[in-house]
């Protein structure tokens, strides 16, 4: 775009008068241009005072008489403004009157945030003066997010090379992080779970010794809107061998109520392990692994536990125990919850029941209603929302109703609810109303408004 203003410039020279052009093309260049900018540092949309100032053999050059470029070469054009320019396209041409100095009285205008290099030369390019200036936000600072780092707990000690690593920021959900291990950045695309603010990549290549490990959160300006503080831990591998690996499928996007499968690889003179599961607040889970064959243990749990979870195990040979902590961490999301579900009848046919309940998280996108004479024999039907009627039932029998959350068609999301029993022509007296099968919540007596046959199960 320079070369053709350039060439379109020549023209207007000749434009202004033969003698004014003549002066700029047979006079000397300067040999150099001072610019000023004040103030130096400024808000984005300010206007600024630009001053540039000709010299030549260390004085300033009064009789300079010709065409300067004015550009912000880290800037596209529609990025700044140059508004006293001649015609605001970035050039501007001294006359005799400017006596090698002009001023912009508030001729530049910068509209992105940070440091920038204006730019003046001459027509030849023979003569440069450069400034550098500062833009900040014309916006209030924006508060800093606190990330909290679950796993690796600080001054915790690690036995294995790579990590399963668990943060938690409620109000930076969908952010992308920037994760510094070893004031490293580690490359790849790292978000924050858009519905519950939870991040748990993957660390590997630890270092043997103090690790530290620290996540900051940048905006489009690049400011910072979110921070950890830095967690020191140390990575101490194993030494003894009787305990080779510890893994955990899957050990990502786990929900409450997930199976996991854990496999224990030992030295073949083990003969138990024990799961060690342990919670944020320090209570620990064991659970008895079974042989699968020498140096080989499993165990299929499901993740009633949430939260940040640290994973050990305790090998017995021969009377003689060993227990290893904190060999893995997984993150185990809260299930969705299923509350007051509520059974109402249709007293005019007494055959039409709908079904309702509750739910506490919004992803979940579909339910698994399963119904049946028999609370071990049930019949299932999805839904896409928290309701469901049945028709043509029989008041004078009992009914058996358990509610599955889903998520994205077959995958289960979370624990089935406790097996509901509904009896339509008892819920039409006075009668309370039936509880679970199994579980310990007591039974809630009927409202006093009968005719609605409606009986709400906590």
């Amino acid at each position: 775009m320079r070369k053709v203003l350039l060439s379109c410039i020549g023209i207007l020279l000749f434009g202004i008068g033969f003698s004014g052009a003549q002066n700029s093309l047979t006079q000397p260049p300067p040999d150099n241009f001072v610019v000023e900018v004040s103030p130096s540092s400024f808000q984005t949309n300010q206007p600024v005072d630009v001053r540039i100032t000709a010299y030549r053999n260390g004085n300033v050059y009064k009789d300079y008489v010709g065409a300067v470029w004015l550009e912000i070469a880290e800037l596209s054009p529609n990025e700044y403004v140059i508004s006293a320019s001649s015609n605001s396209i970035g050039w501007y041409f001294f006359s005799p009157q400017d006596l090698g100095q002009k001023l912009f009285s508030k001729g530049l205008e910068i509209k992105r945030v940070g440091q920038f290099t204006l730019r003046v030369s001459d027509y030849s390019d023979a003569a440069v003066g450069t400034t550098k200036v500062t833009v900040t936000s014309s916006q209030p600072s924006p508060s800093v997010s606190k990330i909290e780092i679950l796993a690796p707990s600080p001054n915790s000690v690690v036995s294995q090379s790579a990590i399963a690593m668990v943060a938690y920021a409620p109000e930076l959900k969908g952010a992308t992080a920037q994760i510094f291990l070893n004031s490293n950045l580690l490359p790849g695309d790292h978000r924050f779970d858009a519905s519950d603010g939870t991040l748990s990549p993957a660390l590997s290549n630890l270092k043997e010794g103090v690790n530290t490990l620290l996540i900051r959160v940048m905006n489009i300006s690049d400011v910072e809107i979110g921070s950890s503080d830095e967690v020191s831990f140390t990575y101490a591998p194993l030494t003894d061998n009787l305990l080779k690996r510890i893994t955990a499928t899957p050990s990502t996007g786990l929900r409450g109520g997930d199976t996991v499968t854990f496999e224990l690889t030992t030295d073949d003179s083990i003969g138990s392990a024990v799961l060690l599961i342990t919670d944020i607040q320090g209570f620990t889970q064991r659970l008895p692994m079974d042989k699968s064959a020498d140096g080989l243990f499993t165990r299929n749990p499901a993740m009633l536990v949430t939260g940040a979870l640290s994973i050990g195990a305790e090998l017995t040979s021969m009377g003689l125990t060993r227990t290893y902590s904190g060999v893995l961490t997984l993150f185990v999301d809260d299930a969705p919850l299923i509350s007051n579900v509520m059974f109402q009848l249709d007293t005019q046919t007494l055959r039409d029941l709908t079904m309702s309940w509750k739910v506490s998280r919004a992803e979940v996108t579909n339910f698994r209603v399963k119904y049946g004479l028999s609370p071990t024999e049930l019949t299932g039907v999805e839904v896409d929302k928290p309701s469901i009627l049945f028709t043509s039932i029989d008041p004078t029998k009992e009914y058996y109703f358990q509610i599955i959350p889903l998520l994205g068609g077959e995958k289960t999301h979370g624990t089935a609810t406790e097996v509901y029993v509904y009896s339509p022509l008892l819920n039409t007296g006075t009668r309370l109303p039936p509880t679970p099968t199994t579980g310990t919540n007591p039974p809630i007596p009927i409202g006093p408004d009968i005719a609605k046959s409606t009986c709400v199960i906590k």
